[in-house]
């Protein structure tokens, strides 16, 4: 019996210091989505970091908008349509941006095309999180 209650005693704290960290995780990586309640408030502060994101890029943002918002279970998708032009570099310097685990922001379609001067045109649609 005393065996058996130590595993218990055991497996529960290994469990429970799990769970404290995915909590922690999670409240980190939370950081990271948009804050504001408002929607034009959130889209305001999403494109705000995504043209931030692009100009140290490198890309040339020649139009940005919002797209309508996307509910999912306690979020909500904030997309945002891009159209730019770049080199391939700072493409895959954005791109590389995008992916980190600190952005949450989605990259849902993108399409590339040439433009003059060895340049690429990019259409972009990313879409990020806010809490719901």
């Amino acid at each position: 019996g005393l065996k058996k209650y130590e595993k218990f005693v055991r497996i529960t704290t290994e469990a429970e210091a799990e769970l404290k960290a995915s909590s922690n995780g999670l409240k980190k990586l939370e950081e990271n989505i948009v804050i504001e309640t408002d929607a034009s408030l959130a889209f305001s502060h999403l494109q705000s970091k995504v043209q931030d994101m692009a100009r140290a890029s490198g890309i040339a943002i020649t139009s940005i908008r919002p797209l309508p918002p996307v509910s999912y279970n306690g979020y909500t998708g904030l997309p945002i349509f891009i159209d730019g032009t770049c080199g391939i570099s700072p493409l895959g310097n954005y791109l590389e941006a995008l992916d980190s685990p600190r952005s949450f922001i989605q990259v849902g379609e993108l399409e590339v095309s040439a433009a003059p001067q060895n340049m690429l045109r990019i259409k972009l649609q990313l879409t990020g999180l806010k809490k719901t």
